[in-house]
């Protein structure tokens, strides 16, 4: 189920909305060796950044980095709503539904 919806959050990229910006100045920062409060303001989102620049080292600079990261944390937290739900309800099918509407009531 993780696969699925990270192929399908992969796939049906239409762009980024305007608020990744800011994380994206500070982790790309982070990645040419500024320290965060020491080299710039930090927002007090700190684990945000981090991350995003942790996927810029791994994965490589620029947007796709982020996409990756975006659609890997959507297929974590299907597999997961999936898991709970499936467990909870007991039942394979409360699972499938519990992600899909989860992954279709997105707002963006």
């Amino acid at each position: 189920m993780g696969l699925l919806v990270f192929a399908y959050r992969y796939l049906s990229y239409a762009g980024f909305p305007n608020d990744h910006f800011v994380h994206l100045a500070t982790a790309q920062q982070m990645t040419m060796g500024a320290m965060p409060v020491r080299d710039y303001v930090e927002r007090g989102l700190p684990l945000m950044s981090a991350v995003s620049a942790m996927a810029q080292m791994v994965l490589g600079e620029g947007l796709h980095s982020e996409l990756l990261l975006i659609a890997a944390a959507y297929g974590l937290a299907a597999a997961w709503t999936f898991l709970a739900a499936a467990y909870v309800g007991r039942s394979i099918v409360v699972g499938l539904l519990a992600v899909t509407l989860t992954v279709l009531g997105d707002p963006v």
